[in-house]
C-alpha cells in the first residue's frame, strides 16, 4: 500500500474577501428563515448610524456563501450566536475606541480581544 503525501508544493494563498459580491443585500436566504444584517446599522440600543454598511454586506455575503455547504440551522447558529456577539462587542466599551467599518478595519489585536471578551 502506497503511503500519502500530504506535502504541499507551493504555500497556499490567504483568503480575501474582494471578490465576494453581496450586490447590497442585507438579509441571507436560507429555506427556512431570512436573517437580517441591517439590525446592526446602528449602534446598539441608539439610533446612531455605525457607518458599518460595506462590513455588514461583506458579512452577509460571506454567511449567504455558507448556505451550500451547511443546513439553515447552521446558519442561523452562526447569526443568532457569533455575528449576534461580534457586533455586541464592536458596539462595547471593550472594543473602544476602534472604529470598525469594513473588514480591512480588522486585525489581531481586535481579534484577540473578541476571543478574551467572549471566554
Amino acid at each position: 500500500m502506497k503511503a500519502k503525501n500530504y506535502k504541499l508544493d507551493a504555500a497556499p494563498t490567504r483568503a480575501t474577501t474582494t471578490s465576494i459580491r453581496s450586490g447590497g443585500r442585507w438579509t441571507v436566504q436560507t429555506s427556512t428563515s431570512l436573517p437580517d444584517f441591517r439590525r446592526w446599522r446602528c449602534y446598539s440600543g441608539t439610533e446612531i448610524h455605525a457607518g458599518r454598511d460595506e462590513l455588514l454586506r461583506t458579512m452577509a455575503a460571506c454567511l449567504q456563501r455558507l448556505t451550500s455547504t451547511l443546513t439553515p440551522d447552521s446558519i442561523n447558529a452562526l447569526y443568532r450566536g457569533g455575528v449576534t456577539l461580534w457586533f455586541e462587542f464592536l458596539d462595547s466599551s471593550r472594543a473602544s475606541p476602534r472604529i470598525v467599518q469594513r473588514v480591512t478595519d480588522i486585525d489581531r489585536a481586535l481579534l484577540d480581544d473578541f476571543v478574551a471578551s467572549t471566554g
